[in-house]
């Protein structure tokens, strides 16, 4: 009977230190989990800014360091096209919409993020963008002289669509605010450069308009969660 006794101490004796130490461990995985959530390195974010010129998107960021992160930007292209030509013809107009996607990586530098939850504060980055979208065929209106002769002409109107590809490559610069709860507020700008710009018709144009988008002005007003 002794002996029993003595061997049922020592179970006791080593069981409470384990099951105290595990509530400890289970609190600290709990503490560890809260501050994930707060302080993530995931994030998700819309972007409000564009949506005016009809161009919806979302970025994802990944952090790879505590003062660099990646950021996938993908988006939705609707944006209104109206062609008005006033001429030998009279005045004719059209109303379309470039309709397609964007996807744009970028990688971010944080100058000076706090130690949690990081990946905030100002920044500056590095992007490319692939663009593709296309309108029907009757987005484009032009008056056409079919005889080509000035002093004995003929004028048509003509519609016609158009598709475009491009891809282009810039800078950006902005600045991120994360709360405790995990809630994001981003503000950014950027500028760059279509070094492919490929713009086809369905007829010949008259005036051709890639020359208007090799320009990429980009902008950002976000808000998002960082898990």
């Amino acid at each position: 009977m002794k002996n029993l006794l003595v061997s049922l101490c020592l179970i006791l004796a080593t069981l409470i230190p384990t099951n105290s130490f595990a509530g400890e461990d289970g609190e600290d995985d709990e503490r560890r989990r809260r501050r994930r959530r707060k302080g993530g390195n995931v994030g998700l974010a819309l972007n409000l800014a564009p949506v005016y010129n009809g161009v919806y998107s979302l970025n994802a960021e990944f952090g790879l360091s505590k003062n660099f992160s990646a950021v996938v930007s993908a988006g939705f292209l609707n944006m209104a096209v109206t062609s008005t030509v006033s001429g030998p013809g009279g005045i004719e107009s059209s109303i379309d919409y470039f309709r397609g996607y964007m996807l744009a990586p970028e990688v971010r530098y944080y100058f000076n993020p706090s130690r949690r939850p990081g990946l905030d504060g100002f920044y500056a980055g590095v992007y490319t963008k692939v663009r593709s979208m296309a309108t029907g065929d009757s987005a484009f209106v032009q008056f056409v002289n079919t005889t080509g002769n000035l002093f004995n002409p003929n004028y048509i109107t003509q519609r016609y669509g158009a598709s475009y590809f491009g891809i282009s490559a810039g800078i950006t610069a902005g600045y991120t605010h994360v709360w405790k709860s995990g809630l994001t507020l981003g503000i950014w700008g950027g500028l760059g450069y279509f070094f492919v710009n490929d713009m086809e018709y369905t007829e010949t144009p008259i005036i051709d308009i890639s020359a208007f988008l090799a320009i990429d002005p980009r902008s950002g007003l976000s808000i998002g969660y960082r898990f």
